[in-house]
């Protein structure tokens, strides 16, 4: 992509990749490979709030296709209940937006004092989290949520493990996402338009949902 930088620092790895959250594949496919061949035996997706139940799905994902040991957990409640399992081989995955939610530069200090790998997700390079972790990946400022980066690191990892098979039709799906999104959303124009206008004058709406919505 145009105009996409990616460097790396000679205090830690800092990768950057302005745009789509799924420009930062390389980075995070690399870094899913030498997690998987080094001497780490346990992964830990650690947010607080939003953060946290965006990353519950890559925990029920490796769940259910490896025997490979990974959790979802809340920062706070991770440093006032620490996991016996965690330190030096483990590596800590942090999510922040903005970079700057104490609970998670709290953990990540933490996670740090442990001897674990620290790993941010984050959209501004002159954050806290990215000054905190040991490596930072870094999407387009407000890139939120980190779906595709979590989906691409769960997925390339348990494909190193040859424990999931549709990697590639995988990130050729995400690939076309931007554009298919963007022409859904054309689509729908002229419907939220109608609706608009037919319910101008209407007194109140109820938006109703489940689930995530």
């Amino acid at each position: 992509m145009e105009g996409d930088t990616c460097w790396a620092s000679t205090k830690r790895n800092t990768w950057s990749r302005c745009g789509a959250p799924i420009a930062l594949r390389p980075q995070t496919e690399e870094l899913a490979e030498r997690v998987s061949a080094g001497r780490w035996k346990n992964i830990y997706f650690i947010g607080a709030g939003g953060t946290y139940a965006a990353a519950l799905p890559y925990e029920r994902f490796f769940q259910t296709h490896s025997a490979f040991p990974v959790r979802a957990v809340i920062g706070k409640e991770f440093i006032l209940a620490p996991d016996p399992q965690f330190g030096p081989d483990s590596v800590a995955i942090f999510a922040s937006v903005s970079g700057t939610t104490e609970d998670i530069l709290e953990c990540v200090e933490f996670a740090r004092e442990k001897g674990a790998l620290t790993v941010g997700f984050t959209g501004y390079p002159e954050s806290p989290i990215a000054s905190a972790v040991d490596e930072v990946l870094l999407s387009a400022p407000k890139a939120w949520p980190f779906d595709v980066q979590f989906l691409t690191f769960a997925a390339k990892f348990l494909s190193l493990r040859g424990e999931f098979d549709g990697y590639d039709r995988l990130i050729a799906d995400l690939e076309a996402l931007p554009e298919a999104l963007i022409a859904v959303t054309e689509q729908a124009d002229p419907i939220g338009k109608a609706f608009a206008e037919k319910h101008a004058e209407t007194d109140y709406h109820f938006l109703t949902g489940s689930g995530q919505l």
